[in-house]
């Protein structure tokens, strides 16, 4: 019993080491797609405003940029994360202050509005100064708008439920994909 039983343990070992052989071959072939991932998640990082990046998300793009000295597990599970992050951030609209430059060596405190990662809209304090903000490799860009102030000003304060809901008139663009 002891001479089958020994022939047992060794025949699944046996199989457990060829099951093991064929993962390890699988996450092999999976590191090229793996590594483009991360550095499209690392080129993310500068769509997301500091003020909607949470420290725990933003621990995990520094834990990202770092990558060494992880197992693949533990890169997969960050990777799930960012994504799952960066979706929810996609899907809703964020009101947040910010400062921001309006010209070179002038910055002011501006409520901000961002609709997803998509476009943001920013008004001063005293509704004088406005913009229009898109994503870019480098960060947000502002394209100063003051025209538009008392409509992102609405947006802010029905965000805030300071006013009742009605129509935002405010101006969109459309980009294409290529």
């Amino acid at each position: 019993i002891a001479r089958e039983e020994s022939l047992y343990i060794e025949s699944q070992r046996s199989q457990l080491v060829n099951r093991e052989k064929i993962l390890n071959k699988a996450i092999d072939e999976c590191i090229p797609v793996f590594q483009e991932t991360e550095k499209e998640l690392r080129e993310w990082r500068a769509v997301i405003p500091a003020s909607l990046l949470s420290p725990p998300v933003k621990n995990a793009f520094d834990r990202l940029k770092n990558g060494s000295g992880q197992s693949f597990t533990q890169r997969l599970q960050l990777v799930v994360s960012l994504y799952g992050e960066i979706e929810r951030l996609q899907n809703g609209v964020h009101v947040v202050k910010e400062v921001l430059e309006i010209e070179p060596g002038s910055s002011r405190e501006m409520d901000v509005v961002y609709l997803g990662l998509a476009q943001g809209f920013a008004v001063s304090q005293d509704n004088l100064i406005a913009g229009v903000g898109v994503p870019s490799e480098s960060g947000w860009q502002w394209e100063w708008r003051n025209d538009i102030a008392p409509e992102v000003r609405k947006a802010v304060d029905f965000h805030s439920h300071e006013k009742t809901a009605d129509f935002v008139h405010l101006p969109m663009r459309v980009k294409n994909i290529e």
